[in-house]
């Protein structure tokens, strides 16, 4: 089995520029918030590798064999369609570009992934759903706040296409834990996502154990939408060498409160300033860029450079739901949304995704987009009803929108 295996890898540098090959199989393993393992987070959901048990053992699993086996062949991987469909700004190119870059004698291969660490080399977890805010773009599987607001508001559930079901937060169960446990001595990257980690009890179990146990040499990567900065858990930060904080942001001022229910502002900024001062902690901004923002993007980019330009800004174009979609921009919108845009290309690199916004408003509008239009107006006309918000004050063209695809 062992000369097989040898026999079967192949080098990076061979299949970083093939159609179909994605580095992520062989380097990584992702865990959702209902604790399903799957490809990674945009990878289909309908199909998945399985309930999470012992993630060892399901990092050489068959199922995950044949994946792989179909990239090192060049050939398509079902669950992997939306990549192949988003091209050039794919996570697909993005993530094969670093580690092409980062490890460019890496071997793969079906059965270990890779031969430098025969495991991942970083961990994706999803723990559970719990958060404290409702997202525009979120749904009730990632947010606590939004199965609560959709149970308590029954009539919203078709109308945004989501039906709640309940589940619980996966790390909290002891087999779960244990398994995540022991492969920490073999990762060099644990990502921990939501919901709203820093507020779930299974991941502060999770880091006072890596604490008690010396593995705060561990790269951590936390996505945080930044309200909860005081108390034990910021301690705990403290104990770890390197830490990326990826700090969840809209927009700002109206515009973030708005797309981020729940959030304020001025707290946000506080919130920044914080963890910017950490001597251990890279900041960097997530901006998920959608109709709601994409007249007011550049003024998170102008935040951003007021204060010193950390870490990096990362922009992810909204595609589901698609009726949040900056596809759905007519040829005014799309010419005013690229000129605010223009004059920043020169602070970023490709890596950013900011040309990928440009190229998408001159991509040619989706084929049922009087249908996507209403659905709009009927979704954000229903949340602004409960949430007692209006999106005709966060842009005049929103407001225009409104009126015109009613």
């Amino acid at each position: 089995m062992q000369q097989k295996q040898e026999q079967d890898q192949l080098n990076l540098k061979q299949l970083v520029k093939s159609d179909n090959f994605c580095v992520m199989p062989f380097t990584h393993q992702y865990v959702t918030t209902t604790g399903r393992v799957n490809l990674c987070c945009i990878a289909d959901y309908g199909n998945d590798l399985g309930e999470v048990s012992d993630l060892k053992e399901q990092w050489s699993s068959p199922e995950i064999v044949q994946v792989r086996e179909r990239m090192l062949a060049d050939k398509p991987e079902p669950r992997c369609m939306l990549c192949y469909e988003q091209g050039k700004g794919s996570d697909r190119v993005s993530h094969n570009t670093r580690y092409a870059k980062q490890y460019p004698d890496l071997q793969l291969n079906a059965h270990t992934g890779n031969n430098m660490w025969h495991a991942p080399e970083w961990l994706d977890l999803r723990p559970g759903r719990l958060c404290n805010l409702k997202c525009r773009m979120c749904f009730s599987d990632v947010s606590s706040s939004i199965y609560d607001e959709l149970k308590a508001h029954q009539h919203l559930t078709d109308i945004v296409a989501d039906h709640p079901r309940v589940i619980t937060d996966w790390l909290e169960d002891p087999i779960a834990l244990e398994s995540v446990k022991q492969l920490i001595p073999h990762v060099r990257v644990i990502k921990l996502a939501g919901g709203e980690p820093l507020f779930m009890p299974g991941v502060l179990k999770l880091l006072r154990w890596m604490v008690d146990n010396n593995h705060t040499d561990t790269h951590l990567d936390i996505t945080t939408n930044g309200t909860r900065l005081q108390g034990k858990t910021f301690k705990l930060l403290e104990k770890f060498n390197h830490i990326d904080i990826q700090f969840s942001m809209c927009g700002t001022e109206q515009t973030n409160d708005y797309i981020r229910s729940g959030a304020e502002w001025k707290q946000l900024q506080s919130a920044y300033s914080s963890y910017i001062e950490m001597t251990n902690c890279r900041v960097n901004i997530m901006a998920t860029v959608q109709l709601y923002n994409i007249f007011n993007i550049h003024k998170l980019i102008d935040f951003w450079i007021s204060k010193g330009q950390h870490g990096f800004m990362l922009f992810n174009i909204v595609n589901y739901p698609q009726a949040l979609s900056i596809d759905l921009l007519d040829k005014r919108g799309r010419e005013l949304a690229s000129s605010t845009l223009a004059d920043f290309e020169k602070f970023f690199g490709t890596e950013a995704r900011l040309s990928h916004i440009q190229d998408r408003l001159q991509q040619k509008p989706p084929d049922n987009l009087q249908e996507l239009r209403q659905q709009w107006v009927q979704r954000t006309c229903a949340l602004d009803l409960v949430r007692e918000e209006s999106v005709s004050e966060l842009h005049p063209m929103l407001k225009e929108y409104i009126e015109q695809w009613a």
